[in-house]
């Protein structure tokens, strides 16, 4: 989103805005247009989808918005030297921890990621450093992690803590993956996700899918199936399983 107010400001960011999902970026713009923070016009096709955006100016309330997120995230990037780099931040509930470790198992072998790039509060071996900030810490990773995982299920969208995480990457305007599990369907979304493609953790090809596209996020060659093929399998039965822990509202 900062991107995109700062190219209907200054110009010269419209490049950058291309490396995220075209449907993500023309939902953004309707929303700047529908909001007041921007002036322009969009247009939507026989089926409701949008097909084109045109931002004109920026109006007063845009021109105060951007310089909000230019305040509260240049004290996040003056911070990132000494943090680690998180590449993959996976968003879900503790109630899934079984299934995100999983998933964090076949992206280590899939892209051949070490364990410090990826973060996952409810994982041994992934979670926040010990005496961190956790609200100042998950508030900078989240932004900038290089790609963002959001491990859909009945208990992650009643969890308050995944729904603020959905929330500010989807402000951050940087790419994100929504993956669904444990019989949550895309039609049981609610707005402003059921507008984006989900896919389905509990199939072999949309697992594929994920990983290749992960791996064009993150410019990484994907390793032989051969070696991870069978952690697929895990991914899927594990996805098609109905929750048995209670719904929880922490991460």
């Amino acid at each position: 989103m900062k991107l995109l107010l700062l190219d209907v400001r200054d110009g010269g960011h419209s490049a950058d805005a291309k490396g995220y999902p075209e449907a993500l970026v023309l939902d953004q713009c309707a929303y700047l247009i529908d909001a007041a923070y921007v002036d322009g016009k969009y247009l939507k096709g026989s089926q409701g989808e949008l097909v084109s955006v045109v931002m004109t100016r920026l109006l007063p309330k845009g021109h105060d918005y951007l310089s909000e997120l230019e305040r509260s995230i240049a004290p996040l990037q003056q911070n990132r030297s000494t943090q680690n780099v998180i590449r993959i931040f996976l968003s879900h509930s503790s109630a899934d921890t079984d299934l995100a470790a999983a998933i964090i198992d076949l992206l280590r072998d899939a892209l051949s990621l070490p364990p410090q790039s990826i973060r996952c509060t409810s994982v041994d071996g992934y979670r926040l450093p010990s005496g961190a900030n956790t609200n100042e810490q998950l508030r900078l990773e989240i932004h900038e992690s290089e790609t963002f995982i959001a491990l859909l299920t009945k208990a992650s969208i009643t969890s308050t803590y995944v729904l603020f995480e959905l929330g500010a990457r989807w402000g951050a305007g940087r790419h994100w993956s929504l993956l669904l599990g444990g019989g949550l369907r895309g039609s049981d979304l609610r707005d402003p996700l059921k507008a984006h493609n989900a896919l389905d953790a509990s199939s072999e090809a949309q697992i594929d899918q994920f990983i290749s596209e992960l791996a064009a996020a993150l410019t990484i060659q994907i390793t032989a199936r051969a070696a991870w093929g069978a952690k697929v399998k895990r991914i899927v039965a594990l996805a098609a399983l109905a929750p048995t822990s209670p719904t929880v509202s922490g991460p």
